[in-house]
């Protein structure tokens, strides 16, 4: 992975190089006909500030789950959750963002309903508070759970 991503805290540009490890599953009643997929991500990487040179640990999850209840369903669920997390080493840098989307699809592709969507960006103080109220200390990482797991 070589990517850049904008820092929430001072708008500055990261350049992130990392690794990304997957696992995918499928399940059906045929290799084309699958009715459930799980998509699992991880990547690890480290980061550079392209102004200021500060540096960064990076680590992600990226979760995808589709559900039908057989291939010719009128309607299958699609879930995505993904977990980003930029652990800087100058105090107040860090940030971590949390995405969410859940939607019902119809069989032309089309969005039948968004059941539920979230895109939350935690920066500097907020996101040392949030360490604080968890019992975590400076540059220790959150514990991931399934209902907060990311990547961009």
């Amino acid at each position: 992975m070589d990517d850049l991503f904008i820092s929430p805290c001072n708008g500055e540009t990261i350049r992130v190089r990392g690794t990304i490890r997957q696992q995918i599953n499928l399940a059906g009643p045929g290799d084309e006909d699958f009715t459930h997929l799980r998509l699992e991500e991880v990547f690890s990487a480290s980061g550079t500030g392209q102004t200021t040179g500060v540096s960064y640990a990076v680590h992600a999850n990226h979760h995808i789950r589709f559900n039908s209840p057989t291939p010719e369903a009128l309607q299958t669920t699609f879930t995505e959750r993904d977990r980003l997390q930029f652990n800087a080493s100058v105090p107040g840098l860090s940030f971590v963002g949390v995405f969410l989307i859940h939607l019902i699809d119809l069989p032309g592709g089309e969005v039948e309903k968004v059941t539920r969507e979230s895109n939350r960006w935690s920066a500097g103080a907020e996101f040392a508070a949030s360490d604080r109220r968890r019992g975590l200390g400076a540059g220790s990482r959150y514990r991931d759970s399934p209902s907060t797991n990311g990547m961009t």
